[in-house]
């Protein structure tokens, strides 16, 4: 994202915000503690025709992108997702989640229970505790932490590891701690987990609770947020920069508090000076390729449109364009919209501050583009080739394999089909469309029963729906595709049959795949 400095003094943003911000806006200011309203964008200043083209120009209704939700002066003006995904469904934010972690940072500081972001980290930790201490690592502040210029000694594989340490005596933290230095704190910028790991310590300890419990307090129930489980490493410090999930109506919410200066219905919930400093460009001078960072957001410009985005993998984004009173959520897997999409598709789509004349057929495209999207037409279903017949309602036994997958069988019926797994005596039925479309389990029923590869990093909700459909049929097998619907996690399952079956899962947030070889009993 290319960056231009934003910020020059907070105190200037926060005095010429209310200039910035549309005169709707300033007149019709509510907060959806209890619910978002909704309007037509042409009430909004905004061109349906130009928002019924960033549904094609984002690919949604395929499943790079699964929700988009449009906010101006505060009104919902398009809620578009991809079925089998919905706006009201959790959906994991990944490291969208580092910017709840520098909310709650600046809670902490405005209620005393931190001096400030130069406070030393040591004043948490012990540093007679911790390996490979030098002049350098002694220096790191909450401010190096928060900007991910802490100079700590960790690239990608070093910064994974910590999420394979699973035992009780596996300190994530100490693990973190004793790192060595790469290079002297605030001069060099490196994206870390394990920089919001430390923040969501130093939150634990100051305020007695975990950094979930505390956001539950001060940030979340205020805003009328409903997060799933929090995950915890071994110690019980909640994960600092993942590990959440949001639905995308309550993602927007936090775009909207930082939009209000961390002001929600007459509670300052965190300070003005906070959500400006968090907001500008902190980092830039640290960052090789030109891009701005605060304290765990993003900022940019869209054409002198000063915004900021919380960003996590796959494409987890809520973008904020304060002068234009924009609020833009996006969830996806593995196809980040980015910048581009946005400055090149939905800003030309604000054509004015002022409602503008109703344009009931540009509107009614829009709307009927987006119930096709949540209700996709079914496609004809292919004939079943004699090898997958010749299968159907018998019952598979496997090989001993990782997954510890016993048995499987496949139940066709006229448009549909069911994968059931055996794992521990214990049938799971798994449903899928054959028409294309996909069919929705019982929730719970996959990541967390079926022994299916998540890897450490990836998440899956335990009580999420799981949602499968054919991908391909072929003369001798055929490919389904599973979806857990908090976004956590795709499957690949690949049948090939012939002298023997071999079955091949392929997770879609993890290196390889896993063979597993079995016959019919």
């Amino acid at each position: 994202m290319k960056a231009k400095p934003l910020f020059l003094l907070a105190t200037l943003v926060l005095a010429c915000f209310a200039l910035a911000v549309p005169l709707a806006a300033q007149e019709a200011i509510y907060f959806p503690t209890t619910g978002w309203r909704t309007s037509s964008p042409e009430e909004q200043g905004m061109d349906s025709a130009k928002l019924r083209e960033v549904l094609d120009q984002l690919r949604l209704g395929t499943e790079s992108v699964h929700s988009l939700l449009v906010i101006r002066n505060g009104f919902v003006v398009l809620d578009a997702s991809s079925y089998p995904f919905r706006t009201d469904q959790p959906h994991w934010l990944y490291s969208g989640v580092k910017s709840i972690t520098s909310t709650l940072v600046g809670i902490a500081i405005d209620k005393g229970f931190i001096e400030s972001v130069d406070q030393s980290i040591w004043d948490f930790f012990s540093q007679a505790d911790t390996a490979n201490m030098d002049e350098r690592k002694a220096a790191i502040t909450l401010r190096h932490l928060l900007t991910h210029t802490s100079g700590l000694m960790m690239w990608s594989r070093e910064d994974s590891a910590m999420f394979d340490l699973t035992a009780d005596d596996q300190s994530w933290v100490q693990y973190v701690l004793d790192m060595p230095m790469a290079a002297a704190p605030g001069t060099q910028f490196n994206y870390l987990e394990a920089n919001t790991q430390l923040l969501s310590a130093i939150i634990g300890q100051v305020t007695g609770m975990s950094a979930a419990d505390f956001a539950q307090e001060v940030l979340f129930a205020p805003l009328g947020m409903t997060p799933s489980a929090w995950r915890a490493d071994p110690q019980g410090v909640s994960w600092g920069g993942n590990g959440l999930a949001l639905s995308p109506y309550d993602m927007a919410k936090l775009g909207y508090l930082y939009l209000h200066h961390g002001e929600w219905d007459g509670q300052q919930v965190v300070s003005p000076e906070w959500t400006a400093a968090a907001t500008a460009d902190q980092t830039s001078t640290q960052i090789a390729n030109g891009e701005s960072y605060g304290y765990l957001w993003w900022v940019g410009n869209f054409e002198e449109h000063p915004n900021f985005v919380a960003w996590g993998y796959g494409g987890q984004e809520i973008w904020v364009v304060p002068d234009q009173d924009l609020i833009v959520v996006l969830t996806g897997d593995t196809a980040s919209a980015g910048p581009t999409w946005i400055d090149a598709f939905i800003m030309p789509a604000i054509v004015s501050d002022e409602a503008l004349p109703a344009n009931p057929q540009a509107y009614a495209e829009l709307t009927a583009r987006v119930d096709a999207m949540a209700e996709p037409a079914a496609a004809e279903v292919p004939a079943l080739p004699a090898a997958v017949a010749d299968v159907a309602g018998r019952r598979i036994v496997l090989a001993e394999n990782p997954l510890g997958w016993e048995s499987l069988s496949l139940y066709f019926a006229e448009d549909e089909a069911v994968l059931s797994v055996t794992v521990a005596g214990v049938p799971l039925e798994l449903p899928f469309g054959l028409d294309g479309v996909y069919r929705t389990s019982r929730e719970g029923v996959l990541a967390e029963t079926a022994g299916l590869p998540t890897g450490p990093f990836s998440q899956s909700l335990p009580d999420a729906a799981v949602a499968g459909r054919l991908s391909q049929m072929r003369e001798n097998g055929m490919t389904l595709r599973f979806w857990d619907l908090s976004g956590g996690q795709a499957w690949d399952i690949r049948l090939r049959i012939d002298d023997s079956i071999r079955i091949q899962v392929m997770p879609s947030l993890i290196d390889g795949s896993v063979q597993l070889e079995g016959a019919v009993e």
